[in-house]
Protein backbone atom coordinates (compact mmCIF):
# COMPACT_ATOMS: atom_id res chain seq x y z
CA UNK A 1 0.00 0.00 0.00
CA UNK A 2 1.45 3.20 -1.19
CA UNK A 3 1.17 6.11 1.50
CA UNK A 4 2.57 9.72 0.59
CA UNK A 5 3.36 12.63 2.88
CA UNK A 6 3.60 16.53 2.09
CA UNK A 7 7.08 17.74 3.67
CA UNK A 8 6.73 21.34 4.38
CA UNK A 9 4.55 22.03 7.85
CA UNK A 10 3.28 17.91 7.52
CA UNK A 11 6.73 16.28 7.45
CA UNK A 12 8.63 18.42 8.99
CA UNK A 13 6.43 18.24 12.57
CA UNK A 14 7.93 15.30 14.39
CA UNK A 15 4.91 13.93 15.13
CA UNK A 16 3.96 13.57 11.68
CA UNK A 17 7.92 11.95 11.18
CA UNK A 18 6.47 9.12 14.03
CA UNK A 19 3.74 8.59 12.09
CA UNK A 20 5.54 7.92 8.90
CA UNK A 21 8.34 6.15 10.57
CA UNK A 22 5.36 3.02 12.02
CA UNK A 23 4.15 2.98 8.18
CA UNK A 24 7.77 2.58 7.25
CA UNK A 25 8.49 0.01 10.09
CA UNK A 26 5.67 -2.23 9.26
CA UNK A 27 6.54 -2.43 5.81
CA UNK A 28 4.12 0.20 3.83
CA UNK A 29 5.26 1.64 0.74
CA UNK A 30 5.97 5.36 1.99
CA UNK A 31 6.82 8.63 -0.26
CA UNK A 32 7.01 12.40 -0.57
CA UNK A 33 5.01 14.41 -2.67
CA UNK A 34 6.10 17.88 -2.41
CA UNK A 35 5.52 21.31 -4.33
CA UNK A 36 9.20 21.59 -4.18
CA UNK A 37 12.06 21.13 -7.05
CA UNK A 38 13.98 18.42 -7.40
CA UNK A 39 17.41 20.68 -6.01
CA UNK A 40 19.36 18.98 -3.72
CA UNK A 41 20.56 21.91 -2.15
CA UNK A 42 17.47 23.40 -1.76
CA UNK A 43 16.35 20.26 0.17
CA UNK A 44 18.84 19.36 2.75
CA UNK A 45 16.29 19.29 5.48
CA UNK A 46 14.17 17.19 3.14
CA UNK A 47 16.73 14.65 2.68
CA UNK A 48 18.05 14.60 5.98
CA UNK A 49 14.30 13.72 7.65
CA UNK A 50 13.79 10.99 4.73
CA UNK A 51 17.09 9.32 5.57
CA UNK A 52 16.36 9.43 9.12
CA UNK A 53 13.17 8.09 8.13
CA UNK A 54 14.56 5.04 5.76
CA UNK A 55 12.87 6.57 2.73
CA UNK A 56 14.92 6.35 -0.30
CA UNK A 57 15.28 9.07 -2.63
CA UNK A 58 13.73 6.75 -5.48
CA UNK A 59 10.21 7.97 -3.16
CA UNK A 60 10.42 11.26 -3.28
CA UNK A 61 8.22 13.19 -5.34
CA UNK A 62 9.24 16.95 -6.30
CA UNK A 63 6.02 18.63 -8.32
CA UNK A 64 8.06 22.07 -8.98
CA UNK A 65 4.86 24.14 -7.70
CA UNK A 66 2.17 22.12 -9.85
CA UNK A 67 -0.62 21.02 -7.56
CA UNK A 68 -0.20 16.76 -6.25
CA UNK A 69 -3.11 14.97 -6.95
CA UNK A 70 -1.83 13.85 -10.69
CA UNK A 71 1.29 11.98 -8.94
CA UNK A 72 -1.16 10.54 -6.73
CA UNK A 73 -3.36 8.67 -8.56
CA UNK A 74 -1.80 4.94 -7.66
CA UNK A 75 -1.78 6.02 -3.53
CA UNK A 76 -3.79 4.73 -0.68
CA UNK A 77 -2.94 7.87 0.90
CA UNK A 78 -1.38 11.58 1.78
CA UNK A 79 -0.80 13.64 4.24
CA UNK A 80 -0.83 16.87 3.98
CA UNK A 81 -1.33 20.23 6.11
CA UNK A 82 -2.96 22.49 3.18
CA UNK A 83 -6.81 21.63 3.03
CA UNK A 84 -7.30 23.18 -1.25
CA UNK A 85 -4.68 20.55 -1.80
CA UNK A 86 -6.54 17.52 0.20
CA UNK A 87 -9.60 18.81 -1.84
CA UNK A 88 -8.39 18.29 -4.90
CA UNK A 89 -6.72 15.17 -3.90
CA UNK A 90 -9.91 13.64 -3.11
CA UNK A 91 -12.04 15.43 -5.81
CA UNK A 92 -9.55 13.98 -8.73
CA UNK A 93 -8.21 10.74 -7.37
CA UNK A 94 -9.36 7.63 -4.95
CA UNK A 95 -6.37 8.67 -2.68
CA UNK A 96 -7.53 9.47 0.69
CA UNK A 97 -6.38 12.92 1.80
CA UNK A 98 -5.52 13.00 5.42
CA UNK A 99 -5.07 16.54 6.75
CA UNK A 100 -3.00 17.44 9.50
Amino acid sequence: MKISFDFDGTLTRKDVQEIARKYVDAGYDVWITTLRPDDDVLNAELLRIAKALNIPKSKHQFTNGLFKWPWLNTFYMHYDDDEFEISLIEERTNCIGMLV
